[in-house]
């Protein structure tokens, strides 16, 4: 059984070396200017859905009214209950800071579905008025050149859309280092893999660039308004009518101090029942990437020196990669350490795979969701 499980190992150290080695071009592109030409910059219109106080708000918030986009800039801030706290936060900031984009805030209104983030989209966007869209998450923070980076990356053309890689920071309690390892590892790995095919790239629903024609061949925004996720459903739609998707050479930065444990296999168990629901050949083949982990358990049941020998060379590689992605992405090399926590994160993973496998229901932004078997959303009652 062992050697079958070294059979299984190779695509998983193949795809690790792949990681490591797009993982080089992309921080040339992040360095280099990609020489981008525009007379005059279209509008961007940035949606923010956002409900209740975020960590790092004040920061994130910020970071959007200091972009230097060369072309016009429109903000809206999307809440919905209008005694929400973030509301003054954000007044306050607007009233004390120095800005070139036009920013505003759409309060209240009906929910276009059950996904609350999808209907402040609907609703903030129905605010927009630039021909180009950038939907961000108000816990994530961008650089200053963030959206020229993504219009050089699409080079205008209303036929492609863009995401970005997000990259967690600061953590301090096990539950946040956790967190990051979830995101600066396995989503950072696979949104670097998925680049190299127009066709399979990944999108991320904190950094969702798109023209609002191509919005509209897809139904808008409404066709998510059911949903349990966004990017990956808008993604399919997009790809479904031809356009293409890009990585664009830039960070989103998210500054997470500290979560529990339970938040965090909650946030985990919804990002593999994402999976589950609309990437169902990649979550049934999920357990054949466990390989480290099924050659420890072999390792142990039946003593074999191979077994130990294979399990570490493969948990050594993997750590190869993360760290690696760590050192070239992460501002603070400090973060390096929460990597030694990488063999629970894999240990945690299984059990959360098999909860999200018999589960069908969500806890999100204080809400119980029941999910379909088709990823559609609704409240429980």
């Amino acid at each position: 059984m062992w050697f079958v499980l070294l059979f299984l190992a190779l695509p998983i150290l193949l795809y690790q070396a792949t990681v490591i080695w797009v993982l080089g071009f992309f921080v040339k592109k992040m360095k280099d200017s990609a020489g981008f030409s525009q007379k005059e910059w279209p509008g961007i219109s940035i949606l923010v859905p956002v409900k209740g106080w975020i960590q790092g708000f004040d920061e994130n918030f910020r970071s959007l009214l200091k972009l230097d986009y060369p072309g016009p800039l429109q903000l809206i801030l999307a809440v919905k209950d209008p005694n929400d706290e973030v509301i003054r936060l954000a007044q306050k900031i607007l009233s004390t800071t120095s800005t070139r984009v036009q920013a505003e805030l759409s309060i209240g209104g009906r929910d276009a579905g059950s996904n609350p983030k999808n209907s402040n989209l609907i609703r903030g966007f129905s605010k927009a008025t630039h021909s180009w869209i950038y939907c961000s998450d108000a816990d994530v923070a961008l650089e200053p050149s963030h959206l020229k980076r993504f219009m050089e990356c699409t080079e205008g053309d209303l036929r492609n859309f863009a995401s970005a890689i997000i990259f967690y920071e600061g953590a301090r309690n096990f539950g946040a280092r956790l967190e990051a390892i979830g995101t600066n590892v396995e989503s950072t790995g696979f949104f670097l893999s998925s680049s190299q095919s127009r066709k399979y790239s990944a999108m991320n629903g904190a950094a969702m660039f798109f023209h609002r024609d191509l919005l509209r061949k897809v139904g808008g925004f409404e066709a998510v308004a059911n949903t349990l996720t966004d990017d990956l459903v808008l993604r399919k739609c997009f790809v479904n009518v031809g356009a293409c998707g890009k990585i664009a050479p830039s960070l989103i930065h998210a500054n997470l101090e500290s979560q529990s444990l339970q938040a965090f296999m909650s946030r985990l168990v919804r990002w593999i029942l994402i999976v589950r629901c609309y990437e169902p050949k990649f979550f049934w083949s999920a357990p054949l990437s466990w390989v480290w982990q099924w050659m420890a358990l072999m390792a142990v049941v039946s003593g074999n020196p191979a077994c130990f020998l294979i399990s570490g060379t493969a948990m050594l590689s993997r750590l190869t990669m993360a760290f690696t992605i760590q050192w070239r992405l992460g501002r603070n090399k400090m973060d390096l350490f929460n990597l030694f926590l990488l063999p629970i994160y894999d240990l945690l993973t299984p059990f959360a795979w098999t909860q999200a496998l018999f589960t069908s229901e969500v806890s999100w932004a204080g809400q119980r969701f029941v999910v379909e078997r088709d990823g559609r959303l609704t409240a429980y009652s």
